[in-house]
């Protein structure tokens, strides 16, 4: 024990922090207040108002976020505390840090993330357009910022039937990130054109990058988006027969169950 208390004491603050961090029998909040002290670096104060605000929920420590962040002019203690209220469901709260913050951080990347996080939370179509056409055109956005705009721009053009439009963003998506969401708009699109093969290949894909997900309903959703209501029920068909639970909120899936296609065909 002497032994490692040794080799503790001779390596770095940070170091000992991050170790510490590991063991559950040390509260290594106190040191890592230290290290503020010490080094009074925006990195180490993050570190240790975040470490707290895990602890004891982020409501508690908001101002101290915000406090930091114009103090440093540090756009993270911003970020980080917006996903903090996202994981804990609080939209609430990460409207009024947001709203707190516009006029300093406008147009940082981050908080237009948080931003469209928000807008997709709430259903807020036209808001949701809006902020993903800024996002696409900013050369600084993350790239969790870029695929998350892609996908709404590319979802309202296939929800709206633009799918000469929507190609190139499902291109986008794709090349940015292996998502189910991007294999299932380019199976939509497959559909579209009349390639069955391919549709079926890319949901495949997509069933195998999320394992809820299963071709029968997506081959489903693809045919109701496209107007083939017949060929919807024929899958949806295929889906019931071999067992799958459809979720109840699965909102094309219903509408395929309530249609006379559906009805007339027997499946009900």
């Amino acid at each position: 024990m002497i032994t490692l208390l040794r080799m503790l004491a001779a390596l770095p603050l940070k170091v000992v922090a991050a170790i510490l961090t590991i063991l559950p029998i040390f509260d290594n909040a106190p040191l890592l207040r230290l290290i503020c002290l010490i080094t009074g670096s925006p990195e180490d104060v993050l570190v240790y108002i975040t470490r707290l605000s895990t602890q004891f929920g982020p409501e508690k420590y908001e101002e101290t976020f915000l406090d930091n962040a114009e103090k440093f002019e540090d756009v993270r203690f911003v970020s980080t505390l917006g996903f903090m209220y996202l994981e804990t469901g609080s939209l609430q709260g990460l409207r009024r840090i947001l709203d707190k913050t516009e006029s300093i951080f406008s147009e940082e990347s981050e908080l237009l993330y948080l931003e469209l996080m928000l807008a997709s939370r709430n259903n807020d179509e036209n808001k949701i357009q809006q902020l993903a056409k800024k996002i696409v055109s900013s050369s600084s956005s993350t790239t969790e910022a870029s695929e998350l705009a892609y996908n709404c721009l590319c979802w309202n053009c296939i929800k709206h039937r633009k799918f000469d439009k929507a190609r190139p963003l499902v291109d986008k998506i794709l090349t940015i990130k292996e998502s189910r969401i991007g294999r299932i708009a380019a199976g939509v699109l497959a559909f579209q054109d009349g390639d069955i093969d391919l549709a079926e290949k890319n949901f495949g894909i997509a069933a195998r990058v999320d394992f809820r997900f299963a071709l029968e309903p997506l081959m489903a959703e693809a045919s109701y988006v496209c107007d083939d209501i017949k060929t919807a029920a024929e899958y949806l068909k295929q889906a019931v027969k071999k067992g799958i639970k459809i979720p109840e909120n699965e909102e094309i899936l219903n509408k395929i169950k309530e249609s006379d296609e559906y009805r007339e065909a027997g499946y009900d």
